[in-house]
């Protein structure tokens, strides 16, 4: 995270502005601004509402105007590095996972990070993390559960019981059960749930 990130819960986005000829004439003062789409430029005599912002009325500076960020940064050539980084971290979420930023409240009861560091939530599940790196493994995680759900099996670890009653598995391997209508049969592999299947589709 950056240093001079501006917590979501302190923003008040504010309204664009029209352009004005003082406002041309700081631009000329200061250099050719190009802004990438998502970002404002604030003059250091213009109010940009962010509560927490370093530079409000100190010095000219940009913000990115995502809800869920805020950023604020004084270099012209942060503009093209922070929008690669939203793009790397949407990428890596998807629809499967939330961002929340430090003091932005995740609404989770029992969150340990909630208000305190920027970290992960599973749209999915409970999981949560702080680092994107383990977001990437877990969505992998779910790929493949969907995947062994698509072809007819539930898959069960040794630390969750699977309700069978005969099964000598539960609670002891990972292992799969056929979920075509009441067959339950049980596959340690994906070898073996293919060959089951083929069963099925036979029959």
């Amino acid at each position: 995270m950056h240093d001079d990130y501006v917590n979501g819960d302190d923003v008040v986005v504010p309204k664009k502005r029209a352009s004005s000829s003082s406002a041309k004439d700081d631009e000329k003062d200061d250099g050719a601004v190009a802004l990438l789409d998502g970002f404002q430029r604030f003059r250091f005599v213009e109010d940009c509402s962010y509560e927490a912002c370093p530079y409000r009325f100190n010095l000219s500076h940009f913000h990115c105007m995502r809800n869920d960020c805020g950023y604020a940064f004084c270099d012209k050539a942060r503009l093209k590095q922070h929008t690669e980084r939203h793009k790397r971290l949407d990428n890596v979420m998807g629809d499967d996972f939330e961002q929340y930023r430090p003091k932005v409240d995740c609404q989770r009861p029992d969150c340990e990070h909630a208000r305190t560091a920027n970290h992960f939530h599973c749209l999915k599940c409970p999981f949560i993390c702080t680092d994107s790196s383990k977001v990437t493994a877990h969505r992998k995680h779910h790929a493949n559960i969907e995947q062994i759900r698509a072809n007819g099996f539930e898959k069960f670890t040794a630390n969750t019981a699977c309700e069978q009653k005969a099964c000598g598995y539960s609670e002891k391997q990972t292992h799969y059960h056929c979920s075509n209508g009441d067959c339950g049969a049980v596959a340690l592999s994906a070898t073996q749930m293919h060959s089951h299947n083929m069963k099925h589709a036979s029959s």
